[in-house]
């Protein structure tokens, strides 16, 4: 079978505005957000306990859930941790 020219640059144009549409289509992906309950007992810990670093607070609230929460790290507690003044 034997197509014209343009139609052959017709399938082109749309398979390649498919594609990109596809590949810049909106995902769903990074890390979940973190609860604003969560994020307040980190910061009110780190205000009554200014000697406690990220690590100390990520062990306490190990403790304290009784399970590890997927989101929660040393490093997640230091972001959201107040800074001193």
């Amino acid at each position: 079978m034997i197509f014209k020219p343009d139609i052959l640059v017709r399938w082109h144009r749309k398979g390649f505005r498919l594609y990109w549409t596809w590949k810049s289509r909106r995902r769903q992906g990074g890390r979940p957000a973190i609860d604003p309950y969560d994020r307040e007992l980190i910061q009110r810990m780190s205000r009554n306990n200014t000697g406690w670093g990220a690590p100390r607070i990520h062990g306490e609230l190990k403790m304290l859930v009784c399970h590890d929460l997927p989101w929660f790290t040393s490093m997640t507690a230091q972001h959201i941790m107040l800074k001193p003044v």
